[in-house]
């Protein structure tokens, strides 16, 4: 199970099908139970770890501007201040929404 709480990556996701995402732990790559709000409960996607990021180094906003627009959030910056509870490693991760379900 995947929990969209933030609501920039959380509405990206609903229009888009797709998002990426950082968390801090690792999760299995495949499918997941999507939970956001109990009107989205029955949602469902397949997760792909994308890369470990190294949260302190000094470049971290670079490595993530390639994925920032599929993010949700405005900017690397944007979207590293919506993260709850950074830790050094987290992990960058696809999750598209399974068809038919979107």
């Amino acid at each position: 199970m995947i929990w969209f709480k933030v609501v920039e990556a959380r509405d990206f996701l609903l229009r888009n099908g797709f998002v990426f995402t950082i968390r801090p732990n690792w999760k299995r790559e495949g499918i997941h139970k999507i939970r956001m709000r109990k009107e989205n409960d029955d949602l469902h996607g397949w997760l792909w770890l994308m890369k470990e990021l190294d949260m302190t180094t000094p470049d971290i906003k670079e490595q993530l501007e390639p994925y920032v627009e599929y993010s949700g959030f405005k900017s690397a910056e944007d979207w590293i201040g919506h993260i709850p509870k950074p830790s050094k490693t987290m992990y960058l991760y696809f999750m598209r929404v399974i068809p038919n379900e979107v």
